[in-house]
């Protein structure tokens, strides 16, 4: 495998990568210990993290102290971890140009921040199929 190739699962140090697996994880809550991950891995704070996942700081606190988030915004976090992953491979490997460039106005998405779009499920379609025009070279 291509060490620039990173999967949602690495980014939020989840041991299964089985899809099925990952699917019954989400639905149980991932362990809080998969957003503090994400933290390290994307050098985003958690109050950052919070607000694009849609979790006000006193229910993260809750979640911290109870070591699990809740289905929700468990499957937030992965779709975001996903985002994520993708832009670091698409800027093959490094993962501060791909913080970088997800937390600025991009063009080909008018102008908008692709970590903000990530928030919703059709904006996140929206980053990857971006990058997957720039890794094949269109850039409209």
């Amino acid at each position: 495998m291509n060490p620039a190739v990173e999967t949602p699962s690495a980014v939020l140090g989840l041991k299964d990568t089985d899809p099925t697996a990952v699917h019954q994880s989400i639905l149980r809550g991932l362990p809080f210990s998969a957003l503090v991950r994400f933290e390290e891995r994307s050098r985003l704070s958690a109050a950052e993290i919070g607000r694009l996942i849609r979790v006000p700081a006193s229910t993260l606190a809750r979640r911290r102290k109870a070591h699990r988030l809740d289905p929700d915004e468990s499957d937030r976090l992965y779709r975001l971890a996903a985002v994520f992953a993708r832009a670091v491979e698409l800027f093959e490997g490094d993962g501060g140009a791909a913080r970088d460039w997800l937390s600025r106005p991009v063009r080909g998405l008018g102008e908008r921040v692709p970590l903000d779009l990530a928030g919703t499920e059709a904006g996140a379609k929206m980053v990857l199929d971006l990058i997957g025009r720039l890794e094949h070279g269109v850039f409209t």
